[in-house]
């Protein structure tokens, strides 16, 4: 039975280290892969595999300190020598580079031989000497002075991975069908081996820092823990993961080994007791790899869709307040960033702190169907939300409780509503094709219903005009006049605007880009280029923050997301249930 393990729609993600921008390949789109992940020295810097590239960032600061640039193909590993503050890493094109991180981004030294891609390196006899096995069926150790090979040992099976003991140099060699073998420094010859260590193939092995055991993840989906001497399995295969097991990783006292899979999630195994003791949320991105800090406080992982994340060593394994159990569908930042508010098909609303990802109080419930929408007042001290029951409703957010009673006059399901910046009103929409403004004070619905439909609706900045859009079908954006109820600028997918009381496309957009609720994605697309800092395209989201298109985060089961600008936060509401709350790292 697996302890204290949060449900699959809670992420205990602390933060984003770095985003990776999207590769542009023969003119077709490839997101980022963070394929490994390593430290140097006293666990400060990380490596991540970036498509061909490498990116090295400061653990501390997530600062990107250099972006390395020689493979033509996806890498597939890396190592750090900390004597010589040189990197080694090898890729898809069958090479090996020597890297001089520090002083340029270019390799020093390219190592070639290999027929197929290159799977893993480790690191001997202080940077002397570096090992590297590929799915050609050899390993070879290469001299990291001159850069000759030195030696070519053929296997019977593609080597997937390889692992070099600290204590006394012995080498681990994962292969394909379940081979793993343990082999001299010295004599490169076989002292001991299993041929049936697996059922699938070997992907990933690892030492403890006593070199007494080893672990090992297949792609039979389980993890094994070996003694080094035999190689006999300590008690049971540790079962849990649903696809290939692509990472695994005792911590520095060896008392907990982490494995990261295909299947989007990170688990942590008590060595003892071989019981699962954490487990992260899983996604919809393979997680690639995993490493452990200096200290064992906190796990580096990095995934399929460009991800560098760090979790706290617990992966929840302490009782948490759990979030929503079924789709989010809205979701909105208080105007300084410190909270965050959820709407779900669970018909409650929930707070978040965005500095520590945790519920705030308890949920925010009266709702009897799906909640659709939410938003802070100015001050923060209110959240309206909207829902499937046809009503809106008020909440205080320092109790948690409702304000007075539900806010009715709407006949069918609320998609959509806002607060007027300076809080005196809302703005609400409904799928009828209505949009009604309220005073949010009395509740009692102000002037005449406005026929329009809307997906999105919201008052702009001076409080003059209300923006209105239907994104979904028609993408249409609408602008009214708020006290007239006139329609003064309205723009179709198709780029044509129809023009009334003199205002223009410039006049528009100023009006839509005051428009706090709309985020940057609703915005007409008939704006070019409009110098967005985060915009949508192709199912992702993306930033400009950096002077170059960067990816910010896949949002195929997004329902709903935002971006604070000033304190650089971005969240997604998923269809899991999951409320994920990232910080942009800038360069």
């Amino acid at each position: 039975m697996e302890a204290n393990t949060p449900k699959p729609y809670f992420t205990s993600r602390e933060f984003i280290l770095s985003r990776l921008e999207q590769r542009k390949d023969n003119g077709s789109s490839r997101r980022g892969c963070v394929s490994l992940y390593c430290e140097l020295a006293c666990g400060r810097y990380l490596a991540a595999g970036a498509g061909d590239d490498i990116v090295i960032a400061d653990m501390s600061t997530g600062e990107v300190l250099q972006r390395l640039k020689g493979h033509t193909g996806p890498v597939c590993s890396a190592a750090f020598d900390a004597t010589s503050k040189k990197l080694y890493s090898g890729a898809a094109d069958q090479k090996v580079n020597i890297w001089e991180w520090e002083t340029s981004n270019s390799p020093r030294r390219i190592l070639e031989g290999h027929l197929d891609s290159v799977s893993a390196i480790a690191v001997a006899n202080n940077g002397q000497r570096i090992f590297s096995c590929s799915v050609d069926a050899t390993l070879r150790i290469w001299d990291t002075t001159t850069g000759d090979q030195m030696q070519e040992i053929p296997r019977r099976r593609g080597v997937y991975c390889i692992a070099i003991c600290s204590r006394d140099e012995k080498i681990a060699i994962g292969c394909g069908k379940g081979l793993l073998q343990i082999m001299g420094s010295v004599s490169k010859d076989i002292l001991v081996e299993n041929r049936e260590a697996h059922i699938g193939a070997i992907l990933c092995v690892s030492f403890s820092p006593s070199g007494q055991h080893l672990v090992t993840g297949s792609s039979d989906k389980t993890v094994g823990i070996w003694c080094t001497r035999t190689l006999e399995r300590i008690g049971g295969y540790l079962q849990g993961h649903t696809n290939w097991v692509t990472d695994v990783q005792f911590s520095p006292d060896g008392k907990q080994v982490a494995s990261s899979s295909r299947d989007g999630s990170i688990r942590l195994w008590d060595v003892e007791s071989l019981q699962c003791i954490g487990m992260s949320a899983e996604n919809f991105w393979w997680v690639e790899g995993i490493t452990f800090d200096s200290e064992g406080d906190r796990i580096i992982s990095g995934s399929q869709d460009g991800n560098v994340c760090i979790w706290n060593a617990s992966l929840g394994g302490k009782e948490r307040n759990h979030g929503h159990t079924d789709f989010v569908f809205g979701i909105s930042f208080s105007q300084d960033g410190r909270l965050l508010a959820s709407a779900s098909n669970d018909r409650t609303v929930r707070l978040w702190d965005t500095q520590t990802g945790e519920n705030t109080g308890v949920p925010f419930i009266g709702h009897t169907d799906a909640v659709s929408s939410v938003a802070f007042s100015p001050d923060g001290r209110r959240v309206v939300s909207s829902s499937g029951d046809r009503t809106l409703r008020l909440w205080d957010t320092q109790t948690c409780t409702q304000i007075g009673g539900p806010i009715e006059g709407h006949t069918r399901f609320i998609s959509c509503v806002s607060f007027s910046f300076d809080g005196l009103r809302i703005v609400s929409g409904c799928r009828n094709n209505t949009v009604r403004i309220w005073n949010a004070a009395t509740r009692k619905q102000l002037g005449e219903t406005i026929q329009a439909t809307v997906m999105v609706a919201s008052e702009s900045a001076d409080g003059c005009h209300i923006v209105c859009r239907e994104y979904v079908l028609w993408d249409v954006t609408t602008i009214w006049e708020r006290t007239s109820r006139a329609i003064v600028w309205k723009s179709e997918k198709s780029g044509e605007s129809i023009y009334e009381n003199g205002i223009t496309d410039n006049e528009a957009e100023k009006i839509i880009r005051s428009c706090g609720q709309l985020t940057p994605d609703l915005w007409p697309k008939s704006f070019p280029a409009y110098a967005a800092d985060v915009y949508w395209e192709d199912d992702a989201v993306y930033s400009n923050l950096l002077g170059e298109k960067t990816l910010l985060a896949n949002v195929h089961a997004a329902e709903d997301w935002k971006y604070h600008s000033e304190r650089k936060l971005f969240a997604t509401g998923l269809s899991t249930g999951v409320v994920a709350i990232c910080k942009l790292i800038t360069q």
